[in-house]
């Protein structure tokens, strides 16, 4: 079996994988949709994929310099796709592929992974090993916030349908939620299943979605209710990026199968 592979799940549970037949996507991490109705996603092998619904599949490279390491992606408010790279930068791409980096290591960033446009018209994301939450604005001045009641691991970050961010506590278990002036509620998801999420996204029921490395699909309502589901019945392994796709179902990659 193929070991780098993107997922569809319909809203029945329903799962369908797919594989580069290039065979240059090295562990995707973070999907996103387009704006030109495909999703895309990150390769830790210095590579951004695209995706259609039908499952083709096409990558392109970052190019190498500073911008090595792509782990997050997000589609801007600004029509640019920007991302997190592992040496402490916050990267942005246009749609013609010309990227710029920002470095982030004096606003406190390190290792930020995750990374989601937010309702204030900037662009936010998670640090993996500093228990902070980030904000950039479109012309990269970068900010840090201390969410370490959530455990130092952040992992998803998504904007929510109730105004807030939404972010996961890779080893606390928890989904945060967080207003735009700091204020933060946080949600233990053990009881239901939780196991190490990973990304967050909302989805087209109101809800956010989230992945589990323990193979499972989660959802939470803005009300903090979390639900998850199996993905073993799919033989998916460690599932981790999630992207609400135009088809209205959630598509999501697997680091293994």
């Amino acid at each position: 079996a193929d070991r780098a592979q993107v997922g569809r799940i319909t809203p029945g549970g329903e799962i369908t994988l797919y594989s580069d037949p290039a065979g240059l996507i090295d562990t995707p991490d973070s999907i996103v949709t387009g704006a030109d109705g495909t999703m895309w996603f990150t390769s830790l092998g210095d590579r951004i994929g695209r995706i259609t619904t039908t499952g083709d599949i096409t990558s392109f490279p970052i190019g190498g310099g500073d911008a090595w390491g792509p782990l997050g992606l997000a589609a801007g408010p600004d029509a640019n796709v920007w991302f997190t790279t592992a040496s402490n930068q916050i990267g942005r791409m246009t749609p013609t592929g010309e990227v710029v980096v920002f470095d982030g290591n004096a606003a406190g960033v390190v290792f930020p992974t995750h990374i989601a446009a937010g309702p204030d018209g900037d662009v936010w994301f998670t640090n993996l090993l500093n228990g902070r939450i980030g904000r950039v604005t479109a012309d990269g001045q970068i900010t840090t916030f201390d969410v370490s009641e959530m455990g130092g691991a952040l992992a998803g970050i998504a904007a929510g349908p109730d105004g807030n961010i939404w972010f996961t506590g890779a080893t606390t278990n928890r989904i945060g939620r967080m207003t735009v002036d700091g204020t933060v509620t946080s949600f233990d998801g053990t009881a239901a299943g939780v196991g190490e999420p990973g990304a967050i996204t909302p989805g087209a029921d109101g809800a956010l979605w989230f992945t589990n490395v323990n193979n499972r699909i989660g959802r939470i309502a803005v009300d903090g209710a979390i639900t998850t589901y199996d993905t073993n019945s799919g033989h998916v392994r460690a599932p981790f990026g999630i992207t609400l796709g135009p088809d209205g179902n959630v598509w999501f990659t697997s680091l293994a199968n």
